[in-house]
């Protein structure tokens, strides 16, 4: 049977994907929820329209939906029965840190990470997966928003997303193509293997440097091990230096990893990817990802609890200290600073329950001090 697949979320990101999955064989119905019935009507109709340019016919359809209502939500899904979700919902995207004053971003960068910004990724990730409990569906959701971080907060309280995307995943061609042009090898003969946190993606895309983030690299040709050949903090300086788009446009690269993770899932094709959050653990993993899930795939070097370790440190670089096994996510006591010097918030501790309102308190304040137009 064809798949059926329900997109949570058509912005930027949940657009880029609607449009891959609309040209995808085997696709048999995307169902687009959003909040904006009109953009999310108009956005539906050109991917019906433009697959159809193209040959493919699957049937897509759109539904009004406020993911913030878990109750209505998980009618919604009921109805639906998607035999997976994609969630590429939040309140404020990554780039709204580019449209903050620089010296002020530089600060953030510097002392705080994405964590005061949580709970945007956090409030309505919290809601579809109460929702798809209540639903009663055993159905994978990936999730886009902030998955690093996001699902371990989720898994704590029973109900982590099955995988996320993007961040790290992003990388991984990028070092491909540099070590195949040094090495003169063919990029599909060169493996990674790479456990690091969404910290360290933003700081290399952002800046080209690690700045002491810890992570782990491996990398392989025809499985001979060329590591020590780099200099890797120079290897990964040079990756995500290669000149590419900035900001919303670079959504298509998520978009690009989104499908294939939703192909692999779909389809049980059994692919080695990284995915971040996988399982509800914080940071991203090398994965085995088929029908069954998210199978973690380390080198004989290096244990799992380890690799934990390296993301659970990295995550201090997002300004998450750690999460508590109630999932109560704790600042460190640069972040709070942050939070307290530029965004007059003073709280240490987020849970999720509380996460739609911080959410609130801090859109209206970047919007009343820093993003007035």
């Amino acid at each position: 049977m064809a798949a059926k697949v329900m997109l949570a979320g058509i912005g930027y990101l949940g657009g880029d994907v609607l449009e891959f999955l609309a040209r995808t064989p085997g696709i048999g119905k995307i169902t687009t929820v959003d909040n904006n019935e009109d953009y999310g009507t108009r956005k539906t109709n050109m991917a019906i329209l433009g697959s159809a340019l193209q040959g493919f016919y699957p049937e897509i359809e759109f539904i009004k939906c406020d993911i913030s209502d878990s109750e209505k939500t998980a009618e919604i899904i009921k109805n639906i029965e998607p035999d997976l979700i994609l969630n590429t919902t939040c309140l404020g995207s990554w780039w709204l840190l580019f449209e903050l004053p620089k010296e002020l971003r530089e600060r953030v960068d510097a002392d705080a990470g994405l964590g005061p910004f949580l709970p945007f990724h956090l409030a309505l990730t919290y809601e579809l997966m109460k929702a798809v409990k209540k639903a009663n569906l055993s159905i994978p959701v990936l999730n886009s928003s902030f998955p690093d971080s996001v699902n371990p907060t989720l898994a704590k309280l029973g109900l982590a997303p099955t995988i996320g995307i993007g961040n790290i995943q992003q990388q991984i061609p990028y070092i491909q193509k540099v070590v195949s042009e040094r090495l003169k090898v063919p990029r599909r003969n060169v493996s990674v293997f790479m456990v690091a946190h969404h910290s360290l993606n933003y700081t290399l895309w952002t800046y080209h440097e690690t700045r002491g983030i810890p992570y782990f690299l491996k990398i392989l040709v025809n499985d001979r091990n060329v590591t020590n050949q780099f200099d890797l903090s120079e290897l990964l300086s040079a990756s995500s230096g290669i000149p590419r788009p900035r900001g919303k446009t670079h959504q298509q690269h998520t978009a690009s990893c989104a499908v294939r993770l939703i192909r692999a899932m779909l389809f049980d094709t059994n692919e080695l990817v990284h995915c971040p959050g996988p399982n509800g653990l914080p940071g991203a993993y090398p994965v085995w990802l088929s029908a069954k899930g998210a199978q973690i795939v380390l080198p004989e070097e290096l244990s799992l609890e380890d690799a934990i370790r390296i993301n659970e440190e990295a995550q201090k670089f997002d300004g998450i200290e750690n999460i508590r096994n109630d999932g109560t996510v704790v600042f460190t006591d640069r972040a709070v600073r942050v939070m307290k010097d530029l965004f007059h918030m003073e709280y240490t501790e987020l849970r999720a329950r509380d996460s739609m309102e911080r959410a609130r308190e801090l859109s209206q304040i970047l919007s009343e001090r820093y993003l007035k137009k």
